[in-house]
Parts: C-alpha cells; structure tokens; sequence
C-alpha cells in the first residue's frame, strides 16, 4: 500500500492533548480516516485542490482513441484509482491510500517503466490524497482534522 505520513504541528499538538486525555483514541482514528477519505473523495471531485495540471495533448488523444475522453482526470474506469481508496485506523493512527501500482505515480509524479502502457513518459503529479510529498495536510483536511479533534476532546474533558 502506498502512504505518505502527514505533518503537521498544530495537529500533532492536538493529537498529542488527546492522547493525554483518554485511554482508547480509535473513535478520533477512525473519524479523522474518514475525513481523510472524504477528503480525498472531493480532490478527485474538483479535480485537485489546487486544481491539477492538465492533460498533456498526446494523453488526450490515447484517451480519445480509447473513448475516455473527453472525462474526468484519474478518473477512467469504475474499478480504478477513484474506486481503490480506502482508509483505515486503529487506537493510534489514522490512514488513507490506494493499493493501485500506479497511485503513488499519481501522487507524486515521475517517469514511467520501459515496461508501461506508456513507456518512458513524464508523469506530472496530481496529487489526490490531502496531503503532500512532506505530509503536510491541505489546508481543508488540517482545519477538518483540527475540528474533529477539538471535539473530540471537548467531549472526553467535559469542556
């Protein structure tokens, strides 16, 4: 499975308030992979946030060829990258990722294997889950995240 580990202090310092205040942080988990996968689920739906680059003119005419343009960008098949999500969580952690081969491709860009359907090629990243290369969280999935915890806490403290 492809993952990227997020950073970011201000959720960190959260987290770490949590874990200090209760026994069992799996509710938070799973709610935070949950938004990380809602999250996710609304980049693929805008198309990247910040927007993704485009299609390079030469995969607009593969895809046109193949009847899957024009379309939504990464989004070809029912059982692709899009279907492929999925998240998880235990008492410490939260995660979202894709078992696709190609995901991390997407993520963050590079060049293909001699051996691909499009050998040799540059492939911009489009990054789609809600973090970055440093895993810093997107600004709309940090102030999700932030939000979720606050409550969270709010209810385990009595605040």
């Amino acid at each position: 499975m492809f993952e990227l580990e997020f950073k970011s202090k201000s959720v960190m310092d959260m987290l770490a308030q949590a874990e200090h205040a209760m026994v069992d942080a799996s509710p938070l988990m799973a709610s935070i992979s949950n938004e990380f996968a809602t999250q996710t689920e609304d980049n693929f739906a805008a198309e990247g946030r910040p927007k993704w680059m485009g299609l390079k003119p030469s995969t607009i005419a593969m895809r046109t060829k193949r009847g899957t343009w024009p379309g939504r960008m990464l989004q070809i098949s029912a059982g692709g990258l899009v279907a492929s999500i999925s998240a998880s969580s235990d008492a410490t952690s939260a995660t979202v990722g894709s078992n696709k081969k190609y995901a991390a491709m997407q993520q963050l860009g590079g060049t293909t294997s001699p051996r691909s359907m499009i050998p040799n090629k540059v492939i911009e990243p489009r990054p789609y889950l809600p973090m970055d290369t440093q895993g810093n969280l997107q600004p709309e999935a940090e102030q999700a995240v932030l939000g979720l915890a606050n409550d969270y806490l709010s209810r385990i403290i009595g605040n």
